[in-house]
């Protein structure tokens, strides 16, 4: 089940922002906080410009996607800001697969260090992948919600 890997275009996006909508749809989240969700992720061409996002494919089938961005606030570092699996293929040894990808992508564009603004449910992941947690941020969705900052060294 080898992927092919190719960077994202404008024509891509209303396919990698349903699969970003799906994703929390799979986390049973309710549709009210989806929403408010998407109003701050959603993807525009005007990212594809400015932060390199490439897509996994098997065959012809969009697997997942991933993303980096620089961090808005602090120091000039990196952020894994999009890593998204198409639900269907959580569980299949696609999300190992598809890591081992970003992190390839992300030493050619010599990153040698990100971190991730986790949700919740998928701290574990990122976690077994090697991910160390330093921290916390307040949710600017859900008030009194944490969400886990990651940190993870190539």
């Amino acid at each position: 089940m080898p992927l092919l890997l190719r960077q994202a275009q404008a024509k891509d996006l209303p396919e990698m922002n349903q699969l970003i909508h799906s994703g929390f749809v799979y986390w049973e989240y309710v549709p009210e906080r989806i929403d408010k969700i998407m109003a701050l992720i959603k993807l525009e061409a005007c990212r594809l410009d400015q932060y390199p996002m490439y897509l996994a494919y098997h065959e012809s089938e969009l697997i997942g996607f991933f993303g980096f961005s620089k961090c808005k606030d602090g120091p000039k570092v990196d952020e894994l800001q999009y890593f998204f699996i198409d639900k269907k293929h959580i569980g299949n040894g696609y999300g190992k697969q598809i890591w081992g990808l970003c992190c390839t992508m992300a030493k050619s564009h010599g990153i040698s260090e990100f971190f991730i603004k986790s949700v919740i449910e998928a701290e574990g992941f990122y976690l077994k992948m090697g991910a160390k947690r330093i921290g916390q941020v307040a949710s600017q969705v859900t008030p009194g919600l944490f969400l886990p900052i990651l940190s993870y060294s190539l």
